[in-house]
């Protein structure tokens, strides 16, 4: 969780900051300066070897996120900026253990709410509509891209990370 810095590695240059209160928050002064988070999460013997999938919802993006065998390492899930909206992340552990890397590379501060491990079962990305609304959706897809318009919402993007990876953005 983001509620203290237990188990969070910050690494940042001069004037950056990151803060941990119930959310992740990082600064970074300018373009030229990062901040970065990481931890090391343990897997059982009886995981490795079994795709999980990590769900991020990013409050205020974009936040730059890998995961790797070692610290800083991006072989489990390669280096990608994630937006503001819910991201659902597969990835295989072969290890016993991988290590998340949240790294803020913009000139304003960047939020992430949270981060777990997805349960077994169906994914399922919430998205604001309600029923009746869907019938008055619009969208248009651009290779890996649907671009989403509905009157009454911010348009939304659902992007396609690899087969069993899925994002659900806000289209700024």
């Amino acid at each position: 969780t983001f509620a203290s810095s237990t188990g969070w590695t910050v690494a940042g240059d001069a004037n950056t900051s990151v803060t941990f209160n119930s959310i992740l928050a990082m600064t970074s002064p300018s373009i030229s300066t990062s901040t970065t988070v990481t931890q090391a999460v343990a897997v059982a013997g009886g995981d490795q070897n079994v795709e999980h999938a990590l769900r991020v919802d990013v409050e205020r993006g974009p936040v730059r996120f890998r995961v790797g065998t070692s610290s800083g390492d991006d072989n489990l899930i390669a280096k990608t900026d994630l937006g503001k909206g819910v991201h659902s992340l597969a990835f295989t552990p072969t290890t016993t253990e991988f290590h998340v890397q949240f790294e803020c590379l913009v000139p304003y501060e960047v939020k992430v709410n949270s981060i777990a491990v997805e349960g077994a079962g169906e994914l399922t990305l919430a998205a604001d509509w309600t029923a009746a609304q869907l019938r008055l959706l619009r969208w248009a897809q651009s290779g890996d891209v649907i671009y989403l318009a509905q009157n009454d919402y911010q348009q939304r993007k659902i992007e396609r990370r690899s087969t069993r990876s899925w994002s659900l953005v806000w289209y700024e």
